[in-house]
């Protein structure tokens, strides 16, 4: 299962269920989307990987910039704000590592969120809504904070920002944060990815 969409599942276990077949899900929020849909498939729960080793403790473009008039209009960047915009892997991969934490609002159904499990293995702690899979990559107050409810909604955004604040101005709990993270984030390891598929199928 790749997304919030439930009939491939449903069409796999039709098919094989009954030969042994199972549905690989990538989060827990998956097993939710299937069971208020009503597909009894057989499942088995293998997070998608992280490359946890490229994540060792240590730009504008005219599609960001369209992106940008797109949320703020023709208001200016605020003073200390820049646009990186879309950087390749390698300098991503740095970037991230040279982060104080992640702001990741969100009104998508997330179904694992890659974007948030490298910022944990960084060591960057995430703040972001609790929305389906993102409830998993972040533990509330451990390894980042969860924030209720519309981030379109003036109060939500009020919320984001003091959380953002607390941990700026609080670097010892910031540190615990990306620490916390980071422990959490190597259960995602390529290796043990690669176990749990190994055990799957062999």
């Amino acid at each position: 299962m790749m997304d919030d969409r439930v009939r491939g599942p449903a069409a796999f276990g039709d098919a094989f269920a009954r030969r042994g077949g199972r549905v690989v899900l990538a989060s827990r929020a998956m097993q939710q989307r299937l069971n208020a849909a009503s597909v009894a498939v057989p499942t088995e729960l293998i997070p998608l990987p992280i490359e946890f080793d490229r994540y060792t403790p240590s730009f504008t473009n005219s599609e960001s910039d369209d992106r940008w008039r797109q949320v703020l209009g023709d208001r200016p960047l605020p003073d200390g704000v820049r646009i990186l915009g879309p950087r390749p892997r390698t300098e991503l991969v740095a970037i991230q590592q040279h982060v104080a934490l992640t702001l990741y609002p969100s009104r998508f159904p997330e179904m694992f969120c890659l974007a948030v499990a490298e910022s944990t293995a960084a060591g960057a702690p995430v703040i972001t809504s609790p929305l389906d899979a993102l409830a998993e990559r972040v533990e509330n107050g451990r390894t980042g904070f969860l924030i209720e409810g519309d981030i379109d909604q003036a109060a939500t955004q009020h919320a984001f920002a003091q959380a953002a604040i607390e941990l700026l101005t609080h670097p010892a709990r910031r540190s615990a944060m990306a620490s916390a993270g980071r422990a959490a984030a190597r259960e995602l390891s390529p290796e043990r990815v690669a176990g749990a598929w190994e055990a799957l199928i062999g």
